[in-house]
């Protein structure tokens, strides 16, 4: 997929507030023509959690939209963050991401 249709499928996906489990079926469509956010549910629905979750697509679209992998779990005078991004003209930024979805029981995930 080329990064538009990478954004097409993320501004959908962030479009709903809710996502709702298919029950049980033979060939389950996917939720998303980009495999990182199909991942992304999958995981929300097998437990994962949130945070841990929402970093992983984070990564999957810094490295296929914007072309750079960012650096997790920087330990900073304050702690951690969840990502350093690289600037060209300055000082790396500070990134601190939180969950796009919760888990709505085990039929669901709604907007957070």
């Amino acid at each position: 997929m080329n990064y538009n249709e990478i954004l097409d499928a993320l501004r959908e996906f962030t479009s709903c507030d809710r996502v709702d489990f298919l029950p049980l079926a033979p060939d389950p469509l996917p939720l998303s023509p980009y495999a990182p956010i199909a991942k992304y549910v999958l995981d929300l629905k097998n437990g994962a959690k949130p945070e841990s979750a929402a970093e992983d697509l984070f990564t999957a679209l810094c490295k296929d939209v914007l072309g750079f992998q960012p650096t997790r779990q920087v330990g900073v005078a304050e702690g951690f963050v969840d990502f350093m991004l690289p600037e060209r003209m300055g000082e790396p930024m500070q990134l601190e991401l939180k969950p796009l979805f919760l888990r709505d029981g085990p039929d669901a995930l709604w907007r957070s």
